[in-house]
């Protein structure tokens, strides 16, 4: 699809998204479906976000980046994400959340390249 026709079709961006198919919320670990589970005893959530980074290619094609998370012992190893993840105190929010870890994962000057955030997705 074309980048312009991406852009007009996201603004503005809705504030309210209708809710998420079913399909959609379950997630599998271990041929396991799990729901909206609660963090193990002890275990605090922290914030984090993730930038749905759009943009034209040399055709004017809209493309989305994707990151390959690096394969190690640990959460989310080898997963294909958005870039982004953990907010840290002195970030204003989990835009500037979003903004700075795609600075870090994929070298965005969101600056210098122009960036407009659109809007963001509910909480979940």
């Amino acid at each position: 699809m074309r980048f312009e026709h991406v852009a007009e079709r996201l603004t503005p961006f809705p504030t309210r998204l209708p809710p998420p198919a079913d399909v959609l919320t379950t997630v599998l670990l271990d041929e396991r479906v799990r729901r909206n589970v609660a963090p193990p005893a002890g275990v605090v959530p922290r914030a984090a976000a993730v930038l749905v980074l759009i943009h034209p290619d040399d055709d004017g094609e809209a493309r989305v980046v994707l990151t390959e998370r690096a394969t190690r012992d640990g959460h989310h190893s080898g997963e294909v994400s958005f870039p982004g993840g953990r907010a840290e105190e002195t970030d204003r929010g989990p835009t500037e959340t979003a903004l700075r870890e795609a600075e870090e994962e994929v070298a965005l000057d969101a600056a210098a390249s122009g960036v407009r955030v659109l809007g963001q997705l509910d909480r979940v």
